[in-house]
């Protein structure tokens, strides 16, 4: 086990502690106001692009993401602790429900019309809208298949 440091955090494996990796921890409150602010400011152009110009990002991400399984294997065998057999399985899971969400993007983010049994004249539409930008911390054990809809829903949204 290593001891706290206050400039840079390091990962560890669960399989024998080594540090997998360290990174810096951000220099100041400013600049993560700014890479909020950047954050920010991408999404709001990204939620101009139509929802399929959206899709094939997405879907192309995916996709180089799955073309690497095998040379990202072992770092996630390293991070996760999970035997390397199981690698293959978890990239190929990923991709499968990757696809099934881009696949069922369209009607999920669709308008819904709830104007049955209201009055005449009242137009009721229940609309998809984003929130903003997502942070997204997950479990040092969470597995690549529970993943897509962490990853995959947010940059689909408008």
């Amino acid at each position: 086990m290593t001891d706290f440091n206050d400039q840079e955090l390091s990962t560890l494996s669960p399989i024998d502690g080594s540090i997998v990796a360290t990174r810096a921890y951000p220099p100041s409150l400013a600049h993560l106001d700014q890479v909020v602010n950047d954050a920010h400011s991408a999404h709001l152009a990204w939620r101009t692009e139509s929802l399929e110009h959206r899709k094939h990002l997405v879907h192309r991400a995916v996709d180089h993401l799955a073309s690497r399984a095998l040379e990202l294997a072992p770092e996630l065998t390293t991070q996760m602790g999970r035997p390397a057999r199981y690698a293959p399985a978890e990239f190929a899971t990923f991709k499968d429900r990757a696809v099934w969400l881009l696949e069922h993007a369209d009607d999920a983010l669709k308008d819904e019309h709830v104007d049955e049994g209201r009055p005449e004249g009242f137009k009721r539409i229940i609309r998809r809208a984003p929130v903003g930008v997502c942070l997204l911390v997950g479990a040092w054990n969470v597995c690549s298949p529970s993943l897509p809809t962490d990853l995959i829903q947010p940059p689909l949204n408008p």
